[in-house]
């Protein structure tokens, strides 16, 4: 006989499983997992049963009313067939345990992974060879896997599909789950950065989620990083960067003047604007929100995320793209950093999505403000760049005594060039 596969949900719904012994607490934990309510009845009770309500005695014919599933699992052969007569009388769905005869489906051999379930049988012909395809597919799932972690904003979650379909395009064969976790800075957003951590507020569960091997890679926002990476961890990968400017937004037609009120929480912008600001917290789409709503009379903002939201050609906004060396952007700026552990399985894979020229740059970047010894609030804007074989630094220092710095040098000596350079920002200071 064939069985007509089908997925069902059992959250919260009533199932009785009939005896105290290994396959009922085995049926159990299945069920549990897939959110069930289990009530185990049997005379003797072999095993803790865990979650379920246990009831220590025969069963009866009441038992099993206004149940959805029952699970017949007795020693005796006469209590599983006389109760697989009952729940096909009353139409409730019934497995016999010790034989398919009477049963309305098959519990097949199953597994999960998040909301994936798969499940493989045989009928009541060979349940050892489903468990046998079952756990092949098992395996080949988890060698295949690379978990990967986002924060839970939209622009987040676009980042990470930049970085999901460049993987599928390097290895099609490859399966990517998302892992959505909350960070201190999206669940802190009344407050400021530098009272809970800095830059760290946002990457702080990350690294803990990859030292425990919760996730494989997690995707960052470059700017984004603190100056040191937790122990083990480090950027695998960075896809080729998008526009690095700034981009101030106003609504259409908005004049600003000398009292208006830009909001930015970077005090890097802070110093390049000839504007009043205010403090502003929250994503992409918040903030624009919130100058709608007439709390700002604009926004300062990363020209990257708006492009990538496809929110950099609203009708109703108007729109000023500093040029580089107009407002310096932050270290990093537009640049997706791929993190993960040094022993990452997945490291030549991800290596396989990196752009060279932005991970040269991202380098570079990251080893001036990291020799500099420069914090997250460090008043500096830092913007690099490869042309041919050559890559341009360039940064600007934005305390009382402003200064630029530059260096132009082969990209293959560009982080000696950082270092170089960093050198010469703390001699000035």
């Amino acid at each position: 006989m064939a069985y007509f596969p089908m997925f069902v949900s059992l959250e919260n719904k009533k199932c009785i499983i009939i005896g105290g012994g290994k396959v009922a607490k085995r049926k159990a934990n299945t069920l549990l997992s897939y959110g069930a309510d289990v009530t185990v009845i049997a005379p003797e009770i072999k095993y803790e049963f865990e979650g379920c309500s246990v009831i220590k005695r025969k069963v009866n014919d009441d038992d099993i009313k206004n149940c959805f599933m029952v699970i017949a699992a007795a020693d005796s052969r006469d209590v599983n067939e006389r109760t697989a007569m009952l729940c096909c009388e009353r139409g409730i769905h019934i497995n016999r345990a010790d034989s398919g005869e009477g049963s309305s489906f098959i519990f097949g051999a199953s597994f999960k992974r998040d909301n994936m379930t798969i499940a493989v049988n045989s009928g009541e012909n060979d349940p050892a060879k489903s468990k046998e395809v079952k756990n092949k597919i098992m395996n080949y799932i988890d060698n295949n896997t690379i978990r990967i972690g986002t924060r839970k904003s939209r622009l987040a979650k676009i980042q990470t599909d930049i970085v999901v379909n460049a993987i599928k395009n390097a290895d099609s064969s490859i399966i990517c789950e998302v892992v959505e976790l909350s960070t201190d800075g999206d669940e802190n957003l009344n407050k400021n950065l530098r009272d809970f951590g800095g830059k760290g507020a946002f990457t702080g569960t990350f690294e803990r989620a990859l030292a425990e091997g919760k996730i494989d890679i997690a995707v960052h926002s470059g700017k984004d990083l603190p100056i040191e990476l937790g122990e083990g961890l480090e950027i695998i990968a960075t896809p080729k960067r998008e526009a690095a400017n700034d981009v101030l937004v106003t609504m259409r037609g908005k004049k600003l003047d000398e009292n208006s009120v830009i909001g930015t929480g970077s005090e890097r912008r802070k110093l390049q604007t000839a504007y009043k600001t205010k403090s502003i917290r929250g994503n992409v789409e918040t903030r624009l929100m919130k100058m709608e709503k007439g709390e700002y009379d604009g926004v300062i903002l990363a020209y990257a995320g708006l492009k990538r939201l496809g929110l950099d050609n609203v009708e109703k906004y108007d729109y000023k793209i500093y040029k580089t060396d107009e407002m310096y952007p932050a270290p990093c700026q537009g640049i997706i950093a791929v993190e993960g552990r040094k022993d990452c399985k997945f490291r030549k894979l991800i290596e396989n999505i990196n752009d060279k020229n932005t991970y040269i740059s991202f380098l570079a970047e990251r080893k001036i403000v990291t020799e500099a010894d420069m914090g997250c609030n460090f008043p500096v804007g830092i913007y690099s760049f490869v042309e041919g074989d050559k890559i341009h630094l360039n940064v600007m220092y934005l305390g009382e005594n402003r200064k630029y710095f530059e260096k132009v040098t082969e990209k293959e000596n560009a982080e000696k060039a950082a270092k170089e350079l960093a050198l010469e920002i703390k001699r000035f200071l």
